[in-house]
């Protein structure tokens, strides 16, 4: 968004970029903040301890820190000075939101003093270092835990800074891999079977292995997008439901603690694989319908205030 259409980085228009982001984020993630805090003070079921395990104990958190960190994409923070505890299941998963929005806010200042390609690329391998170097010294300070190796900005940055190597590498090499095709599905194949390797074959719970764990999941992602991106089959017109993930997944993300927490009676009775399939359908469906009927239209709108041409997509 920010680097395509220039490549003198400090022509970069930051406000349209920072409405764009608002506009996708920030509608969505108010609707959800406000159910889950009405639900927080309504017992739904009989068992007093599910409404803590979806919203988290009210005496416990919901004072001046926790919605200063979490209006503010400072979340992440929270969760690691105040060590979870208390806090439901829905603010928790908002910590890698806070991360990335982090990462979102500084990326483009970073891209318009920097100016060029060289320079940024530069500043991205710096972060990816740093992102490595901060879980190693986290590793030796907090030894039996792990928790800050994961929720510290800094131990996550590095994963989106591939992202943004990722781009520059597309625009490197795409005549290349345009032209050919083996080369991408080698890419793509090998991409893929680094990540099956780094997902089967180490453990969260190893602190030792996280240390360098995420960037290497991170660069074999990259890696199969950088060859998948090049393929036929991958970009043909019945391909095309693979974007649906993707227009889906923030929606999925905000919305399933909740939709969980209230299909649980039903699937709690059900049990296996039905239950998980049903919940996979309940939570896409549901996604689809925040996705067409709310985020679409009021990232519209908003654009249109800010005058910003609309997409299609979001």
């Amino acid at each position: 968004m920010l680097a395509e259409s220039t490549d003198d980085f400090s022509k970069i228009d930051l406000g349209t970029f920072y409405v764009k982001r608002a506009a996708r984020i920030v509608p969505l993630l108010s609707i959800v903040i406000l159910v889950s805090f009405l639900m927080a003070h309504v017992n739904l079921f009989s068992d007093e301890k599910m409404t803590p395990y979806h919203s988290g104990i009210y005496s416990a958190h919901f004072g001046t820190g926790f919605w200063a960190t979490l209006l503010t994409f400072n979340f992440n923070w929270y969760l690691a000075w105040n060590d979870r505890v208390g806090v439901g299941m829905q603010w928790f998963v908002l910590w890698s939101l806070a991360v990335e929005e982090q990462f979102y806010f500084f990326y483009p200042v970073a891209l318009k003093i920097l100016k060029n390609r060289r320079r940024v690329l530069f500043f991205l391998g710096s972060v990816i270092m740093v992102g490595v170097l901060f879980r190693g010294i986290s590793c030796l300070y907090f030894k039996a835990s792990g928790d800050w190796m994961h929720w510290a900005s800094f131990g996550a940055y590095d994963q989106l800074a591939v992202g943004g190597v990722l781009y520059f590498a597309l625009k490197r090499f795409r005549g290349v891999l345009e032209r050919r095709k083996d080369v991408s599905l080698f890419l793509f194949l090998l991409g893929a079977a680094a990540c099956m390797a780094l997902y089967f074959g180490t453990s969260i719970d190893d602190v030792r292995e996280a240390i360098l764990v995420p960037t290497l999941l991170a660069m074999g992602c990259a890696v199969v997008l950088l060859g998948g991106m090049h393929l036929p089959a991958l970009n043909s017109a019945w391909g095309s439901f693979l974007s649906w993930p993707g227009k889906l997944s923030y929606g999925c993300y905000l919305w399933h603690p909740t939709l969980i927490f209230l299909t649980l009676p039903l699937l709690a009775r059900m049990g296996g694989l039905r239950a998980l399939g049903l919940l996979v359908l309940f939570v896409l469906g549901f996604s689809y319908i925040s996705y067409k009927f709310f985020e679409l239209p009021i990232n519209h709108k908003i654009r249109s205030f800010f005058a910003i041409r609309s997409s299609q997509t979001l």
